[in-house]
């Protein structure tokens, strides 16, 4: 079993950060966008429909400003002039070059549609019971390019990309003690799991638990009603990270939303089989306390496969749904092999990963179990989905597979395939590309952009 690692390389990603910033800086000297992009992004042309058979498509939308219009959005959605304000240039490269100069301590325009499917009804379905023989390798062919659409990197992300594989080639080289395969280092400030009080400025923080699990709840000034429950990813050994703060806390103030963030216990100490259910009976309880019209599940990586594990739970538990379902990244199958692995120059090459994370997750239950790899569940009675990946993922393969498969059930989803991104790129707040995305993201999670 040959399965690649997920998210997790965060100091390898902030130092990365680090580099990129400064070569970007030193190329451009301005601000978040190159040249020929502007801060709501450019048009892209639309993707010709690729169908299973007897599946609904929806073509989608011919501008940005009116992707995602296949999901409704309350009190009147975007408005397609709103983009959320970049922070200041140097205020960010200050912040992400001394964050990743810290020692290890122990212990944006909306998305373009690429595909859109009608769920043809919300049908109450166990998980399917998943086989304890060894899985065969699924069929990944390469990538079909003519799939992911939007503009392309700018010139930072570009920038992030040399430095990361600038440092994977040192690393690797000189075979030093430090790995882009993840870790579960916490680094003050940066992987603590405390929100850093520099990104609070109108956000009240408040921590709490449940069942032994530490939640942090992030209310704006003024806020909307509508809560986000926000799980983290990191290679399911990793801590949430700054980006996740900075982009969550960056939400809530963008959007009035309250985010609710569990704290899952990680891997070795927590797996699949202990913390799906405990998330599912979370979940449910906050949809419980604040309706089911008023709550959205947002996962990236490794949490967008413990955000649609636990709501295909809720499911065979005939529990309410949440309002909205975002998985930016998902790992979906832990059994992969990768045959035609992506070039993704920050998860690199499955063949160099460390599969301990995905085999302690994945504890004594099967690989394909649905409760580890949900990509073998049923896609059958969960809310209007939205999915984010991007070509130059290495997971990326896996989301195709999901579309395949939601086109063919004909299930509630909406796929956003980027070209020439890496992999998790929404989450990593300074970077330009991650905040031209944000109105979309907003709109797939039923949040209204504020003004100004």
């Amino acid at each position: 079993m040959g399965a690649g690692v997920f998210v997790g390389r965060i100091g390898g990603l902030a130092a990365a950060l680090g580099v990129g910033a400064g070569i970007a800086l030193a190329a451009q000297g301005v601000a978040w966008a190159d040249s020929g992009s502007s801060s709501t992004g450019a048009s892209s042309p639309a993707n010709k429909a690729t169908t299973a058979s007897g599946a609904r498509y929806k073509a989608p939308p011919s501008a940005n400003t009116q992707a995602l219009a296949s999901i409704s959005t309350p009190r009147g959605g975007i408005a397609a002039n709103q983009v959320p304000k970049a922070p200041n240039i140097v205020a960010v490269t200050l912040s992400v070059l001394g964050v990743s100069r810290r020692d290890n301590e122990p212990s944006a325009a909306s998305a373009t549609v690429s595909a859109t499917t009608s769920l043809a009804g919300h049908a109450t379905s166990a998980r399917a019971i998943a086989k304890t023989e060894t899985v065969s390798a699924a069929d990944t062919p390469p990538i079909d390019e003519s799939l992911y659409t939007g503009p392309p990197p700018t010139i930072i992300q570009r920038a992030v990309v040399v430095g990361l594989r600038l440092i994977d080639f040192v690393t690797t080289t000189f075979h030093l003690p430090f790995s882009l395969a993840g870790t579960s280092a916490q680094i003050p400030f940066f992987t603590d799991g405390v929100p850093d009080f520099f990104l609070l400025a109108g956000i009240k923080a408040q921590k709490t638990e449940y069942e032994g699990m530490a939640v942090w709840t992030l209310t704006p000034r003024d806020p909307s009603g509508q809560y986000v429950v926000a799980i983290h990813g990191g290679s399911f050994i990793g801590q949430i990270s700054i980006f996740h703060w900075w982009t969550y806390t960056d939400m809530a103030r963008d959007t009035g939303a309250t985010i609710i963030v569990p704290l899952y216990t990680l891997a070795p100490q927590g797996n699949a089989a202990t913390d799906i259910p405990v998330m599912a009976d979370f979940i449910s309880s906050v949809i419980t306390a604040y309706g089911t019209d008023n709550v959205s599940v947002d996962g990236d990586s490794a949490g967008g496969t413990i955000a649609l594990a636990a709501l295909q739970e809720i499911v065979k538990r005939n529990g309410a749904q949440p309002h909205r379902l975002l998985l930016l990244a998902p790992a979906l199958d832990l059994s992969d092999t990768f045959q035609n692995p992506v070039d993704d120059p920050l998860l690199g090459n499955p063949a160099d990963s460390h599969n301990t994370n995905l085999l302690t997750w994945a504890g004594d239950l099967a690989l394909n179990d649905p409760i580890v790899s949900p990509i073998y569940g049923s896609l059958a009675g969960l809310p209007p989905t939205t999915v984010y990946s991007s070509s130059n993922d290495l997971l990326t393969q896996q989301t195709l597979r999901l579309r395949d498969e939601a086109i063919a059930t004909d299930a509630d989803f909406t796929f956003v395939l980027r070209e020439g991104q890496f992999h998790d790129w929404t989450i990593f707040a300074p970077l330009p590309d991650a905040y031209r995305e944000r109105p979309g993201i907003y709109q797939a999670l039923g949040l209204t952009l504020r003004a100004k």
